[in-house]
């Protein structure tokens, strides 16, 4: 697979298939500065830069990962975690939507899908919905 970002990352989560020799995959990701290994997840970082013509247009840079079956990968905007909410009325936040990817992966993807509306419909409550929500989940 490969991956070039603007912007938002891109998240991999395992499967339950993951094995110990594929461990120096795991290795790499944690030495290169466009991955973050977060326990199960992996992000791939974007480039800080827009789709669209803007003012510094650089190339965008090429991420290849090799996808293992069972591998859960998610393309996220920035909605979900930007959306007000929850009982103190604040963002949802990046480090609990990925924590809640984490928790779904192994899930098939129709109830992935259940939970992260009815997660999002709850957090949100009676706040007006603030932004775009797009999250493009894909089992290999």
């Amino acid at each position: 697979m490969q991956f070039a970002g603007a912007n938002n990352p891109l998240y991999i989560i395992h499967g339950s298939n993951l094995k110990i020799s594929e461990q120096e995959n795991i290795e790499y990701f944690k030495n290169n500065q466009n991955f973050k290994v977060l326990n199960e997840l992996i992000e791939i970082k974007p480039d800080k830069m827009p789709v669209a013509i803007y003012e510094h247009l650089n190339n965008f840079t090429n991420n290849e990962y090799k996808t293992q079956k069972g591998d859960c990968i998610y393309l996220c905007s920035d909605g979900y975690e930007d959306q007000f909410g929850g009982s103190k009325n604040k963002k949802f936040m990046v480090k609990q939507l990925k924590k809640l990817l984490v928790n779904i992966a192994n899930k098939p993807m129709n109830e992935q899908h259940e939970i992260l509306n009815t997660t999002f419909e709850n957090w949100r409550g009676d706040n007006a919905q603030v932004d775009d929500v797009t999250i493009l989940g894909l089992k290999i």
